[in-house]
């Protein structure tokens, strides 16, 4: 399987045989590992296998899917691979603080820290979080941070100087608060990356990144057999594409 660059992006379903360790689990749910080749080379990211099994493992996942909160960060999204590949082009990151807001499996922000960014994870769920661990530790990564965040009230880390957003607009009142936070950082002179799938409800998202001053580009990513346009904006200094990082401090 293939992206629209010639670059796989496959799954391997962790079954255990004579050659393999017993599959990895979290919270007693079995993980899959998805390889996703990128120009810092191979990330390998564990999601569930089933999204199911943590619904029959966890009372308050089940109640968070009757408020219509459902566990979207148990899904390898295409959005957070566009992101993570563009990340992935640019020059080094060392010296940077990046903050992965929404993080669920914490791809976007693995392949920041494959570029050198002390990384934050960032998401409301605390199983996101636990996952995020696993993928960042997976990949070598150091010196990295999973924090519990609300963006509707939670303040950024004061270093941030790269904010990845992907695909977090499931619904409309994302947009302001997202909007803000994508303020504070552009005011220090940071960099905002968005990615989603052209949702409807990301749309005042992308006219207010857009109004800022945001350049804005689309990739195909292929994944499991299905092509998604992805629309990708940046807001601030570019520091993917090859395009020269601005100064840490």
């Amino acid at each position: 399987m293939t992206d629209a660059a010639g670059r796989d992006a496959h799954a391997d379903d962790g079954a255990p045989s004579r050659a393999r360790s017993p599959a990895p689990s979290l919270f007693g749910v079995p993980l899959r590992t998805e390889r996703i080749h990128a120009a810092c080379g191979e990330l390998r990211i564990r999601i569930p296998r089933e999204v199911n099994d943590l619904l029959r493992r966890s009372r308050s996942l089940v109640a968070a899917a009757a408020r219509r909160e459902h566990p979207h960060w148990a899904v390898l999204w295409p959005a957070s691979i566009a992101l993570a590949r563009h990340v992935a082009r640019g020059p080094s990151l060392a010296g940077f603080e990046a903050v992965d807001l929404g993080c669920g499996a914490g791809l976007a922000g693995v392949a920041a820290g494959r570029r050198g960014a002390r990384v934050c994870f960032a998401d409301r769920a605390p199983e996101a979080l636990a996952l995020a661990r696993v993928n960042a530790e997976l990949n070598g990564l150091v010196g990295f941070e999973a924090r519990s965040f609300d963006w509707s009230v939670d303040a950024l880390p004061a270093g941030c100087r790269l904010l990845l957003l992907a695909d977090l607009c499931y619904n409309w009142r994302a947009v302001r608060p997202l909007l803000q936070l994508a303020d504070e950082v552009h005011a220090r002179g940071g960099t905002v990356l968005a990615a989603d799938p052209f949702r409807p409800t990301a749309n005042d998202l992308w006219l207010g990144l857009c109004e800022r001053g945001a350049l804005t580009t689309t990739r195909d990513v292929v994944h499991r057999d299905e092509r998604t346009t992805i629309r990708i904006a940046t807001l601030g200094p570019r520091v993917a594409d090859g395009s020269p990082a601005p100064e840490a401090t």
